[in-house]
C-alpha cells in the first residue's frame, strides 16, 4: 500500500508540474493575454508555487518509495500532506487566481489544482495509515468506547 501511495503521489507531482503551463494554462501562458501584463497577475505567482509544490511532492514520493525505514516514509508523507494544504492555501487565499470569472486560471486551473490537492491529501493519508501512523489514535478510540 505504501508503494501505491508513493506512485500516486509521484503522478500527482508530475501533474502539478504540467498543470499551470500545459494542462490548464494560467493567464500568462494563454495566447490572448499580453505576457507583460500576465506576469503581474496573481495567477502567475500561483503557477510558480504550483511548480515548487509539484517538484517537492515528487521528491517526497521518491523518499517514501525508497525509504530505508518507516520514520523517513512517515516524515515524507506528512510533508506531502502539508504541501497539499499549502496548495489549497495558495489557490484559495494568497496569492490566489484572477478574480474575473471568465479568466482561464479561475475557470480551469483553480478546479484542477484543488482536485489534485484533494487526491494528494487522500493518498498521503492512505500511505500514513498503511505504515501505521494512526495506531495510537485507534487504540485511544477503542479504549474510550
Amino acid at each position: 500500500m505504501k508503494q501505491l501511495s508513493a506512485a500516486a503521489l509521484f503522478i500527482s507531482g508530475v501533474l502539478l508540474l504540467l498543470l499551470p503551463r500545459i494542462l490548464a494554462p494560467v493567464c500568462i501562458h494563454v495566447s490572448n493575454i499580453d505576457p507583460k501584463l500576465g506576469a503581474f497577475m496573481p495567477c502567475s505567482d500561483a503557477a510558480a508555487m504550483t511548480y515548487v509544490i509539484g517538484a517537492l511532492t515528487m521528491a517526497c514520493s521518491c523518499a517514501v518509495m525508497f525509504a530505508p525505514d518507516t520514520g523517513t516514509a512517515k516524515g515524507a508523507l506528512w510533508l506531502s500532506l502539508a504541501l497539499a494544504g499549502l496548495l489549497f492555501y495558495g489557490y484559495l487565499l494568497t496569492p490566489g487566481v484572477c478574480h474575473a470569472e471568465g479568466m482561464p486560471c479561475r475557470a480551469s486551473t483553480l478546479p484542477a489544482a484543488l482536485t489534485l490537492g484533494a487526491f494528494q491529501i487522500l493518498f498521503s493519508l492512505l500511505g500514513l495509515s498503511s505504515i501505521g501512523s494512526f495506531d495510537r489514535l485507534r487504540a485511544r478510540l477503542r479504549r474510550r468506547t
